[in-house]
């Protein structure tokens, strides 16, 4: 999708996981209003269908499917119904995900891992397997422009102390994605892959945390969570890279580039990391 206007968008179809709520909410709504059609997914039946309804007040045309990404069976739904509905897949955003615990790593159990392994690491790769082939398909078969938007997060550039098992999925996201972009440029394709990497969001009720019970919030915790960046902020950001295109999409960028150099240099110099220094 090349930059010539937001208003190339329109008619096109956009499939988004992770979107009854938080930034894939905001990713669907901000694409609906250039006028794309989007199928929009979640494994919140409940709050997916309010999504669907919220979406629908605004005269963008949507469908929602609940989909446990984490069953290849399940999301692979996702691209027939946007075939059989809309009859193109464009772009597709993986962003489904959970939180876990922040522990000490040795006390990371079993069920925790597989918490958020499922969502976190099989739901990007379930959705590169069910989408890629079908949208190479539509690319030898005339379609251009597709693209596919991985969520990972400011998480993969770096780590501290009691981070759980967050990151580490979230830097195997950001492996996938470079992966994949460089698999694309292998076969010749036009695709598009771009990977996002969201820094201190405000999607804290979106992201369910296991083993950390909603407990009532200090002024000083709201007014912190109130400073972070607004998904629909985030939203702007995934259409600018879109249109662009380009690969990272950073939404702090200056505090990226900063963990980015700070584990270079650790690495280029032979240094331990220093305790604090690499803190997303």
């Amino acid at each position: 999708m090349a930059a010539d206007g937001a208003g190339q968008l329109a008619g096109r179809v956009a499939v988004i996981t992770g979107a009854a709520r938080g930034i894939g909410y905001a990713i669907a709504a901000r694409l609906g209003r250039e006028r794309m059609r989007v199928v929009i997914a979640d494994i919140d039946g409940a709050k997916l269908a309010q999504a669907e309804r919220d979406l629908h007040a605004e005269g963008i045309e949507a469908v929602a499917v609940p989909v446990d990404v984490s069953d290849f069976a399940d999301i692979d739904r996702l691209p027939r119904v946007a075939l059989s509905t809309f009859g193109a897949i464009d772009l597709v955003c993986l962003n489904a995900g959970v939180n876990a615990a922040h522990i000490p790593s040795w006390e990371i159990g079993r069920e925790d891992w597989d918490w958020i392994i499922g969502p976190n690491i099989w739901g990007v790769l379930n959705g590169i397997r069910s989408f890629v082939p079908r949208m190479l398909a539509l690319e030898r078969a005339g379609a251009e422009g597709g693209h596919i938007v991985i969520t990972a997060s400011n998480g993969a550039l770096a780590s501290r102390a009691a981070s759980g098992p967050y990151p580490v999925t979230k830097r195997f996201v950001l492996s996938a994605a470079h992966s994949l972009y460089h698999d694309l440029k292998a076969a010749g394709s036009e695709l598009r892959a771009s990977v996002l990497l969201p820094g201190a969001i405000r999607t804290s009720e979106a992201m369910a945390r296991r083993g950390e019970p909603r407990i009532a919030r200090t002024d000083d915790q709201q007014n912190a969570e109130n400073r972070r960046m607004p998904p629909e902020e985030v939203a702007e950001i995934v259409l600018g890279a879109i249109l662009e295109p380009r690969f990272y999409i950073l939404t702090h960028p200056e505090r990226s580039h900063a963990l980015v150099h700070a584990r270079t240099d650790y690495i280029l110099e032979d240094r331990d990391p220093e305790f604090g220094d690499l803190t997303p």
